[in-house]
């Protein structure tokens, strides 16, 4: 997260630790692929993180870069929507619980659809909606 984050520090051991790993010899044909996930959390208006981030990713010697999470629209929780229809009251459309359960927005953090849809299929779950 932006509170552990440290420019100085970061992009250099994760560069030692690929080199380290990475280059410690041939592998055997039969082990496994690897793969190393590295993601730094922040705040939306930590402009200074999210710049350093950016900096620290353009400059990195190895890998691929993922790019960064945006907000999800509206139309795409619809869409998850039609694929979980039993979330969705009889006689009601995928747009329609969209607009009860995020009201007024036109895009959402994955963390705030993830609560709530969380939310609604423990209740499903529990038979308290149907």
């Amino acid at each position: 997260d932006d509170y552990n984050w440290r420019a100085d520090i970061v992009p250099e051991v994760l560069q030692e630790l690929y080199e380290t790993f990475c280059s410690s010899g041939e592998l055997p044909a039969e082990s496994p692929v690897f793969y190393f996930f590295f993601g730094v959390e922040y705040q939306r208006d930590n402009e200074r993180v999210k710049q350093e981030v950016a900096a620290a990713i353009e400059a990195r010697k190895y890998g691929e870069a993922f790019p960064e999470l945006l907000p999800v629209p509206i139309k795409d929780i619809a869409e998850w929507f039609t694929r979980h229809d039993p979330l969705i009251p009889a006689g009601r459309e995928a747009a329609d619980r969209v607009a009860e359960l995020f009201a007024d927005r036109e895009q959402l953090d994955m963390i705030d659809i993830e609560i709530r849809l969380q939310a609604l299929i423990d209740q499903y779950n529990k038979g308290l909606i149907t």
